[in-house]
Order: C-alpha cells, then sequence, then structure tokens
C-alpha cells in the first residue's frame, strides 16, 4: 500500500468512526463516567471476539468483523475525546470524576 492509498484510506476509516460515534451519542448520549465507557467498550469488544471466533459457524463474514471492530475503534475514540482536554469543549466527566490523576 502506497503512502497515498494508506492516506486515503485513514481518511475513510477516520470518518466511519465519527459518523458511528455520532451514531452511538444521539443514541445513548455521552458517558457518563470512566467505567460506563469502559463497560461499553468491553461490550463491543466482546461482540467482536464472538464475530471473530464464532463468525464462520455463525455464518458471519468480514463485514460482520469489520462492523464490530469499528464500534471498538469508535468507543475508544469516544473515551479518548473523554479525556482529553479541549478549551472549548467540556469534558463529558461527572463531577465525581473531573479530577482524573
Amino acid at each position: 500500500m502506497t503512502k497515498t492509498e494508506r492516506r486515503i484510506l485513514t481518511e475513510k476509516v477516520a470518518l466511519e468512526i465519527r459518523e458511528e460515534m455520532e451514531r452511538a451519542e444521539n443514541l445513548y448520549g455521552p458517558f457518563h463516567s470512566l467505567h460506563e465507557a469502559l463497560a461499553v467498550i468491553r461490550e463491543e469488544y466482546l461482540e467482536l471476539e464472538q464475530a471473530i471466533f464464532w463468525g464462520n459457524k455463525n455464518g458471519n463474514n468480514k463485514a460482520t468483523v469489520r462492523l464490530e471492530a469499528l464500534q471498538v475503534a469508535a468507543m475508544a475514540t469516544r473515551l479518548l475525546m473523554m479525556l482529553t482536554p479541549s478549551p472549548n469543549v467540556r469534558l463529558a466527566l461527572s463531577d465525581a470524576e473531573e479530577e482524573i490523576d
């Protein structure tokens, strides 16, 4: 894969991750705590694991694995954004978790 192809593919995947993040945020709202974020990421990871381990037996294919991987990436990105200070965006942390050391 060339650098140009990698850049184009990276942009495509990043757009898909952003769209999945927005979809989840619209459906479920922001994460309310680090524990909730971890639980959601774990749930998505377990679905990815199941798709990979049992995909052939259940008739799943690479598209299912890709979708689950996209959801893991989107939820992990939501957590990263939650932990990344921004002067223009208030962090989506509960009052009890505003000080993370």
